[in-house]
This record gives structure tokens, C-alpha cells and sequence, in this order.
């Protein structure tokens, strides 16, 4: 459903200078009880468009077809009013129920009433299914009688609709414009372009809501992308390898047991852990080989463990090293 009020006098009754409600009295021949009968909607006056009949049941006995019990509703959402529970409130059920209420109204209606309009313009911005998900009111609402009501709507309704169009024509000036400078312009203005301002929108409008709510949205995206990375951080730098190790010597002869011990004491790192015993393995002809393992982290290499090992500190003991396998603990 389009949010009601969307159009013409957009910018004007979006931004949120809230002036005395302007309402109109009932209809010659129509009492207020009947203005704000069960229903039925009171014949429209000559300033004021024609409304289908609706009710809600948050406004019991109050007929939003009609010029009063729209200007009732339109004094309910004065003040700093945003939603129907008051001043501080957030949306509840009666909003989405009056906002539905309310949908075939005529723009031209609500146009009139600048409280009202405002309200609509920012309930439409939400989706139906969050809407409906809306909780209901914690007290019953207390709506303006019909006779509390200033019968200002008629008087105020010309130099309002006034008011609203002269930003809707001078908007459309400065586009006509401004596509007239776009036709003449033949050049490529975009590596002579400065930084480019950032787009004020008025308080309150749609485009500032929007504007707000995405910047809110990229920064708790941002937010919880450093809060990843922390925590990919953290568990890199805990992060270990089980390494599996094969070591052939030189001659049969060799003293193994003994071997490992020194290498144990001699191949010292931070964060390398040998196993606490390996095992012997016959290799040919009486020849055997040490089977370990050993844990590093992933600040060292094992390949250059290795080379460094058989190619200098035990050039003369190793005949080989490999390793066999690798996992991450």
C-alpha cells in the first residue's frame, strides 16, 4: 500500500513544524454527537473533500469520513506527537489500524491537515507485515471531542494548499532548469569535479528517515566486521599444527633414542613442541628411522625447521627428514 500523502505537498508536510491543528466544524444541521457517530461520515463541507466512511475500534463512536472526526484524530497527533500512545511513544496497533483506515482517503484530505499528514507519511514508511507486528496500546487513547476542536480547517486550507505547492513549482523549475544545462553541457565534468556536497533533507522528510536509518545500518556493519576480524585475529594467533615427521640417519650404528634427545634440547623455538617419546621403525638391512611429531604455530615454518636441520645442525647425524603429514588443532 502507498503511504498516504505522498505527492505534491510532500516536502512541506513532512518536515515537522506543527502548527495549531486546522479542523473543520461539522456541517450545517449535523450536531457532534452526529459528527462523531458510530460509522456513518457527515457530508463533507465545500473546502473539504468528500471521505469514505470508516471507524476503528481505538476510537470508539469517532467517523473518520468525516471533516470533524479527522480534525479530532489531526489535534490527537499535534505537539511532538509521532504516534498514536503520545509524545515519546513508538507505533503500536491502533497506528497500523488507522493507517488502514485511512488509505482511501483522498490526498486531498489529509493535505488539509498537517498533523495527520505528517503521521501518515511516517507509518507509510514502514512494511505492511511490520506493521502488523506491532504491539497494542498500554492505555486506551483519549480523543479530542469534536467540540474541543478549533474550526480553523476551512480558513487554513487555502493558504496551506498554497503554501505547499510554491516548493512543489520552485522544485520543478530548478529541475527544468537544470535539465536545460544538462543539454548543453558537452563536456566531461567529472575529473574537474570537486568533493561533492552532502544532500541536507529537511527533518523529519522521508529521505532524512532513510538517510538516518541507512547510516545506522553501515555502521552496525561495520561494527560487527571489526568484531570478526578481532575474533579471526584472536584465533589465528592461538591457532597450532600437529606435524607427523620421519628422520632417517646416516648409519645402522646410530644411537636413535639418543639422537632425538638432542634434538629435542637443540632445536629449541618459541612455540615448537617435540612429542615426549618417538618411535623407531626399521627402515632395510638393520637400518631404522625415527617416527614424532611435533606442534608449531603458524608464526613458523617447518619446511625451514627441516632445512635447517639436515643442511647445517645435523648435517653429519641426518640423513633425511620429511614430513608426512600436517593437521590444524
Amino acid at each position: 500500500m502507498k503511504p498516504v500523502g505522498h505527492g505534491e505537498g510532500n516536502a512541506a508536510g513532512a518536515a515537522k513544524t506543527k502548527a495549531a491543528p486546522p479542523t473543520v466544524k461539522p456541517p450545517k444541521g449535523t450536531t457532534n454527537a452526529g459528527a462523531a457517530g458510530a460509522g456513518a461520515a457527515a457530508a463533507p463541507s465545500a473546502s473539504f473533500p468528500a471521505c469514505p466512511a470508516a471507524t476503528v475500534a481505538s476510537m470508539p463512536g469517532l467517523a473518520l469520513g468525516s471533516a470533524s472526526g479527522l480534525a479530532a484524530v489531526d489535534t490527537l497527533l499535534s505537539g511532538d506527537t509521532n504516534f498514536l500512545g503520545g509524545v515519546g511513544a513508538g507505533p503500536s496497533s491502533a497506528d497500523a489500524e488507522l493507517y488502514d483506515a485511512l488509505a482511501k482517503h483522498p490526498k486531498e484530505a489529509l493535505d488539509l491537515l498537517p498533523n495527520l499528514k505528517r503521521w501518515s507519511e511516517m507509518v507509510g514508511l514502514f512494511m505492511p507485515f511490520v506493521r502488523s507486528s506491532w504491539p497494542p496500546l498500554s492505555a486506551p487513547l483519549k480523543v479530542p471531542k469534536v467540540s474541543e476542536v478549533a474550526p480553523a480547517a476551512a480558513a487554513a486550507a487555502a493558504p496551506q494548499k498554497a503554501a505547499a505547492a510554491a516548493p512543489a513549482a520552485a522544485k520543478a523549475a530548478a529541475a527544468e532548469e537544470e535539465d536545460n544545462d544538462d543539454e548543453m553541457d558537452w563536456g566531461d565534468d567529472d575529473e574537474d569535479a570537486g568533493p561533492k556536497e552532502a544532500v541536507v533533507h529537511p527533518s523529519g522528510s522521508r529521505a532524512a528517515i532513510a538517510a538516518e536509518a541507512k547510516a545506522k545500518r553501515d555502521a552496525e556493519t561495520e561494527k560487527k566486521k571489526e568484531e570478526a576480524m578481532a575474533r579471526l585475529a584472536k584465533k589465528e594467533a592461538n591457532q597450532r599444527s600437529l606435524c607427523n615427521l620421519e628422520i632417517k640417519p646416516w648409519e645402522a650404528s646410530q644411537d636413535l633414542k639418543a639422537l632425538y634427545a638432542k634434538i629435542k634440547e637443540t632445536v629449541v623455538l618459541d612455540g615448537l613442541k617435540w612429542s615426549e617419546n618417538c618411535a623407531l621403525v626399521d627402515v632395510a638391512f638393520g637400518v631404522q628411522k625415527i617416527v614424532c611429531t611435533a606442534v608449531i604455530p603458524l608464526s613458523l615454518s617447518m619446511d625451514a625447521i627441516i632445512d635447517e636441520m639436515t643442511e647445517d645442525t645435523f648435517a653429519d647425524e641426518i640423513q633425511s627428514m620429511n614430513m608426512t603429514s600436517m593437521s590444524l588443532l
